[in-house]
């Protein structure tokens, strides 16, 4: 959540309610205070690798720059948590920096960890989630590390889609 400026700038306007996970309390708090729409509904102060996202609760759980800081088992754990809370026909999106030419390196200062592609997209089809969209942030400083959206489906729920294509559609 940060100091919630995703929420206030898209997720509010987008969605009925939205709930905000933080790990450090004073970034909770400091949303709270930021953002008054009764919308905003729950302020979770506990860290990704710990929390329990209740069951069919959400529509779309978005996860921004905020993976880079939990290890590859932690990452997909949380992943599968997710996928359990997300409604049938709801995304996970994630956006995070994505190294897309060399190999993955952490990030001493901050302790992050920037993943290929490669490994994002091992982790999501091990969490039992599969790649929906992909988009590569455009317009995006070329010294810094790329950043890169994904759109994720359990992945049943992907392959049950694919089934009721015709054939012609699945030989393109």
């Amino acid at each position: 959540a940060g100091i919630g400026r995703v929420t206030s700038g898209l997720l509010l306007n987008v969605f009925e309610t939205v709930d905000l996970v933080e790990p450090d309390k004073k970034l909770l708090e400091a949303a709270r205070a930021e953002i008054t729409n009764p919308r905003a509904e729950l302020f979770i102060n506990e860290a990704l690798q710990d929390v329990r996202p209740q069951a069919d609760r959400y529509d779309v759980i978005w996860a921004q720059w905020v993976l880079l800081y939990l290890p590859d088992d932690d990452l997909c754990h949380f992943l599968r948590r997710c996928r359990s809370a997300i409604r049938p026909g709801g995304f996970i999106c994630v956006k995070e920096n994505v190294i897309l030419d060399g190999e993955w390196m952490v990030d001493k200062e901050d302790n992050s960890i920037s993943r290929t592609d490669a490994q994002y997209k091992a982790i999501f089809d091990r969490a039992g989630l599969s790649l929906f969209r992909e988009l590569k942030q455009t317009c995006w400083p070329p010294d810094l590390v790329p950043v890169k959206m994904y759109a994720l489906k359990e992945t049943s729920e992907v392959l049950r889609a694919a089934l009721k294509r015709p054939a012609s559609v699945l030989k393109k």
